[in-house]
């Protein structure tokens, strides 16, 4: 779906649907790039139902695409003087200290939400990514494991193991947790990406060229996805290692997650 395409939509969805509609849209709008425009829909969603944590989420991830991390804190310092909404502000908080490479204050952050709410799923899986970080392989697969099976549903805990597998070298276990994250989300574009990746990692080039087309198709402004097109299209693999091929376009740790990318989105 492209709002440019299908101008119409706007008026037709906001009437039908109400807030549930500024969400949707400022996903569509993500994924075209335009972030301004998503945020003041995301601003409008917050403002009608305060509780939406995934509206939180993604006006926090609109902020950080756009590099205004300041404002990003702020709205993080903000959330947390929100009791319902405290544990989501220290972990967006944990989350800017990741990606400012500041891993020991993230688990200060992550440490006191955990102690506040034991059993706060978010807050859980953000400490499982730490210890994946830190080089805590068995741990973090065994804590996103445990999630799956208390929550088959829950869609960060298959991406972060799907993604602890690609990263220690495990790429058919990639390829199966990326499968079924396709399956549970056939329009979650980050998805076949990452299945792609896994697939090429594999040898599986023609179901890799598959997935591939199909993220591009979800998300044609991605450039990780035209890259390793171009790839798949003009180098002969045979002459190449797989992994000597796509290393420099395989995420690196630590990761970008879905937890601040609640369109569904990964550049």
């Amino acid at each position: 779906l492209e709002l440019r395409e299908l101008p119409g939509i706007v008026c037709l969805d906001r009437g039908v649907l109400g807030y549930k509609s500024h969400f949707n849209l400022a996903s569509i709008l993500t994924r075209q790039g335009n972030y301004s425009e998503a945020e003041q829909h995301l601003k409008q969603v917050v403002t009608e139902v305060p509780s939406f944590k995934d509206a939180w989420k993604h006006l926090a991830d609109v902020l950080i695409r756009q590099n205004r991390i300041d404002e990003a804190k702020g709205l993080a310092t903000q959330l947390c003087g929100r009791q319902e909404l405290r544990s989501l502000g220290l972990n967006l908080m944990a989350h800017l200290a990741r990606q400012l490479g500041d891993t020991a204050n993230a688990a200060l952050l992550i440490g006191t939400a955990l102690q506040e709410l034991p059993d706060d799923t978010e807050t859980q899986i953000a400490w499982y990514r730490l210890a994946f970080e830190a080089g805590s392989v068995d741990q973090a697969e065994t804590g996103f494991r445990n999630l799956l099976c208390r929550e088959p549903q829950n869609i960060e805990a298959r991406f972060d193991l799907g993604m602890v597998y690609l990263q220690s070298e495990r790429e058919n276990e990639a390829v199966e947790m990326f499968q079924k994250l396709t399956e549970q989300l056939p329009d979650f574009g980050v998805a076949y990406l990452r299945l792609g990746e896994a697939q090429l990692l594999a040898g599986q080039t023609d179901a890799a060229r598959t997935s591939l087309r199909k993220a591009g198709n979800l998300e044609p402004s991605n450039e990780t996805v035209k890259q390793l097109l171009h790839i798949i299209d003009n180098i002969d693999l045979s002459m190449i290692p797989q992994r000597e091929c796509f290393k420099n376009l395989i995420p690196a740790k630590p990761y970008r997650s879905v937890q601040y990318s609640t369109s569904l989105i990964d550049h």
